[in-house]
């Protein structure tokens, strides 16, 4: 007498492609949220700065290898929707990037020599940076708050001053 509602095998094709698409799309939700986490709240790395959008354009693109794994695991017959799914991760991946570059940065913050930064204790037990970036006629000015010895801080405002 067999069981009415027999379990594929783990092995079958059909579960390896549940687990693959299962992963893919947390692949996709993760990107999203650090996009949305990045436009709406984003995390900063105390000076140098340029730490900061290193990190944030590394991890726009950290899915490729994923998607590389993901690729030679998929069932040769199905890659149909792997494509999908492929086209729709490059698209977060490249509103990332466009995120990083468009939002509270800028990129001449890579150059050390660009900018200077100034730590002043403010209370309650936090600690306040003021980074002034000066760039031909321009100047900005940005200032950020955090936890003193911690590695990360958030941006309090953004000012832009004409020189």
């Amino acid at each position: 007498m067999e069981n009415a509602t027999e379990q594929p095998s783990p092995h079958s094709p059909e579960t390896s492609l549940t687990r693959v698409t299962v992963s893919m799309a947390a692949l996709v939700l993760i990107m999203a949220a650090g996009l949305a986490l990045n436009f709406l709240k984003p995390v900063w790395l105390t000076p140098p700065l340029g730490r900061t959008l290193i990190v944030y354009l590394l991890l726009s693109v950290a899915w490729i290898p994923a998607l590389g794994v993901m690729f030679l695991i998929w069932p040769r017959e199905r890659r149909k929707l792997l494509v999908s799914v492929t086209a729709l991760a490059v698209l977060v991946g490249v509103l990332g990037c466009l995120t990083v570059i468009g939002s509270n940065v800028n990129l001449w913050l890579l150059a050390d020599n660009m900018y200077t930064c100034e730590q002043k204790a403010i209370p309650p037990n936090m600690a306040q940076y003021t980074c002034i970036l000066s760039i031909g006629f321009m100047t900005e000015i940005y200032t950020f708050e955090g936890q003193p010895g911690s590695p990360f801080m958030r941006l309090i405002s953004r000012k832009f001053v004409n020189s």
